[in-house]
């Protein structure tokens, strides 16, 4: 098991409308699995802005690029440290990253574990039809100050150009047409939920799809 502060909800803007039914190349699926204190397990709402959850309870996360896309998915914990969750290391995009396979936070067989302290998470989710050169290289800096624990205010600095360039992404998604969310179900993890259907959510786009995830526990 791996220790976890935290529990995931979608934000409002993770909504099933018909907006640009058809539109769109790119094709990203995910889901977030929750699985309480007796064992049973489910997935989470999309549809509710905050989702409650117990301290001790369990989550997992799904994602699968079903078309060539980049997946950048950014923590920022409730006491403001950030980290990157997903990809490890940026170089897994040239060696071993694949369209069509399917990953598993934090792995297939195991899940995070919701601890104290209460209190306030962002996940920022971005996916791209593109590297973001820019992106990476402001998480590089930022992730280089912390493991060398360089002065605070740089430290801070750091930490908001970050977030400032995940805004800069997140309207140019918005403002971009074409844009549709819906909900399907996920074959590739029904086994871990006793054969019961998996609903997750395909985001199809034409550059950058992006959304907030923010998490009360």
């Amino acid at each position: 098991m791996v220790m976890f502060t935290v529990i995931f909800i979608f934000s409002a803007s993770i909504c099933f409308s018909e907006q640009g039914v058809g539109a769109g190349k790119a094709v990203f699926r995910y889901a977030f699995l929750a699985s309480d204190n007796e064992g049973n397990a489910a997935t989470i709402d999309y549809r509710q802005r905050i989702t409650d959850m117990q301290t001790g309870e369990r989550i997992r996360v799904y994602m699968e690029p079903v078309t060539s896309v980049y997946i950048y998915l950014v923590h920022v914990s409730s006491g403001g440290e950030l980290s990157l969750l997903f990809p490890a290391a940026f170089g897994f995009f040239s060696e071993d990253y694949e369209t069509g396979a399917t990953y598993y936070l934090p792995s297939e067989d195991r899940w995070y574990i919701l601890k104290d302290p209460p209190g306030i998470e962002e996940f920022h989710l971005i996916v791209s039809t593109t590297r973001l050169p820019d992106l990476e290289s402001l998480l590089d800096d930022y992730l280089e100050l912390m493991y060398d624990n360089r002065h605070e205010t740089d430290t801070a600095d750091a930490r908001q150009d970050v977030l400032d360039e995940i805004r800069h992404l997140a309207k140019r998604g918005n403002m971009l047409a074409g844009k549709n969310l819906k909900p399907v179900p996920i074959a590739g993890v029904v086994r871990a939920f006793d054969e019961r259907p998996v609903s997750g959510v395909e985001a199809r786009f034409t550059d950058v799809y992006a959304t907030t995830i923010r998490i009360r526990h």
